[in-house]
């Protein structure tokens, strides 16, 4: 957060849950989503980006601390702009933005 803070980025929420995000990005979208495949909630990260992205149209980056084949099949089909692994360095976060356009 405030790495892409330092790099003139605005943070429009921070949630702990699946449900949190689907709740503050419907009532803010976003330019881009930071996801972590891991949350606490009745909700992982990959059926938080689909509930999101049925309502509104967001580019979506995923990290994680594992990533195994199922996973990576999961987060390809929702045309993610990336999946990072943890732990993450902030140029990897500027070339996956970069990849926005």
């Amino acid at each position: 957060q405030h790495d892409l803070m330092q790099l003139g980025h605005t943070i429009i929420g921070l949630a702990p849950t699946g449900e949190k995000a689907v709740e503050i990005a419907v009532a803010q979208p976003p330019d881009l989503m930071f996801i972590d495949i891991s949350l606490a909630g009745a909700l992982d990260g990959v059926e938080t980006a689909q509930q999101i992205r049925s309502q509104i149209d967001v580019p979506i980056i995923f990290m994680t601390g594992y990533a195994d084949d199922e996973m990576m099949n999961r987060v390809a089909q929702l045309g993610a702009l990336a999946c990072l692994i943890k732990p993450i360095q902030i140029n990897q976060v500027v070339r996956a933005i970069e990849l926005m356009g």
